[in-house]
């Protein structure tokens, strides 16, 4: 049994107790009540909860070597002036919004239905729809109530018509237009995406909450015999976080980003289906909490026959190029001024920096005009630093490509 610290709410069930603690927020402490759920649901969700406690233990694991001189490194951050900063943007208010929509999506239906549906997060919409029949005549008529629908779209519009519509204040949407390349009967093609920002601080706040440890001062580490800095033991040691702090006013934290996208492994053999991902970097956990989803790259659909066209292929470079451009557009209009938002109780001013981007193969080479697979940074053919080593091997036509579409003179509308 689980006991909620806050209402004193029990739990037979400890599936249960998730969805009701991310949205009770009572102080006083009344009558305890149970809930009654089928046996069947219980083992379930004990098997599950244990193996998610042991992969959680696991990616929260960070690298804290037992040798090595460690200091905090105190450096010369400027000061900001009056009013400096009262163009940055507060998304404090947009993660209470998202906290106001969250305990009416969850008023919705009852609580043995949420705990069906996180035994099913990261199952297909199918195979959940079918689970949500299956177990709908087992449950009783007072269980079921308020509401138990029976499918995936009937959940989203119980959640339309009863919690609003959330997404329309953090989605944006842009248009890329492909009328220059002569595609038969394409124009141009939507773009729509959530605020990168917003992504990273609302999972920055599901860190906090999985007790996932952040890192924000730049620290260094010496060899204890030769005195000499070492790198390795986590993003705190990196040079990364150390120079974009110097570039922060005081008082202010480093949000660092990890931009990435990879069309491998989704289930669509011809990379149709690309995820734009935005990760924490601030932390030294692998923890899949880190990583946000912000939106999916367009796909330019044409017949068989026109896909290896020369004008196509310019058209999936140009629409890659654009989308990614408009993402990274959206954290740079953050990056002079800043952001705030909440992490835990605190509200805390952030700068964006864009730290890495997590690149497969085949997306560098797309994204970068590599000349080939091997050609890439990472690859075989660059082993080490050398002054005298040859540079990366570019491809001459990917390159004057992305030329000329640095150079054309935009024709995307603004949504």
């Amino acid at each position: 049994m689980t006991t909620c610290d806050r209402c004193g709410r029990t739990f037979n069930n400890k599936f249960a107790f998730g969805p009701h603690r991310r949205v009770c927020n009572v102080v006083s402490t009344p009558v305890a009540q149970s809930i009654e759920v089928p046996f069947e649901s219980i083992q379930d969700a004990q098997i599950a909860q244990q193996c998610t406690n042991s992969l959680r233990d696991l990616a929260q694991r960070s690298t804290k070597p037992s040798w090595g001189i460690r200091t905090v490194l105190k450096l010369n951050q400027f000061r900001p002036q009056d009013n400096q900063f009262s163009c940055a943007r507060d998304y404090s208010y947009m993660q209470e919004k998202w906290s106001a929509y969250i305990k009416a999506a969850h008023s919705c239906c009852s609580s043995e239905f949420w705990c069906v549906q996180q035994s099913l997060l990261n199952q297909t919409t199918v195979c959940k729809d079918a689970v949500v029949n299956a177990v709908k005549p087992l449950v009783s008529h007072e269980a079921r109530q308020p509401a138990w629908p029976d499918s995936t779209r009937a959940l989203k519009k119980l959640f339309q018509r009863k919690a609003g519509r959330f997404w329309d204040n953090v989605l944006h949407t842009e248009t890329v237009d492909l009328s220059s390349y002569d595609l038969p009967g394409i124009t141009d093609i939507k773009f729509e995406f959530v605020d990168p920002v917003y992504v990273w601080l609302e999972r920055a706040d599901a860190m906090y909450d999985a007790g996932i440890e952040m890192q924000w001062k730049p620290c260094s580490m010496r060899h204890p015999e030769s005195g000499e800095e070492v790198f390795g033991a986590g993003v705190q040691y990196g040079l990364i976080l150390r120079e974009a702090s110097k570039r922060v006013p005081a008082g202010s934290k480093v949000a660092l980003f990890n931009l990435s996208w990879d069309g491998g492994s989704t289930g669509f053999g011809s990379r149709s289906a690309v995820p734009i991902c935005v990760q924490v970097m601030n932390t030294n956990s692998a923890s899949a909490v880190c990583i946000g989803l912000v939106g999916y790259l367009p796909y330019v659909e044409v017949s068989e026959v026109y896909k290896d066209h020369a004008n196509c292929v310019k058209a999936r470079h140009h629409v890659l190029q654009t989308c990614i451009g408009h993402v990274l557009a959206c954290i740079n209009n953050s990056s002079r001024h800043g952001f705030y938002g909440n992490i835990g109780p605190v509200k805390t001013h952030f700068f964006p920096c864009l730290g890495m981007l997590t690149l497969d193969t085949p997306e560098r080479v797309k994204y970068f005009g590599l000349r080939s697979s091997r050609a890439c940074g990472i690859c075989r053919l660059r082993k080490g630093r050398s002054v005298i080593r040859e540079a990366t091997r570019h491809n001459p036509e990917q390159i004057k490509r992305l030329y000329d579409v640095a150079c054309t003179p935009t024709c995307t509308r603004y949504l």
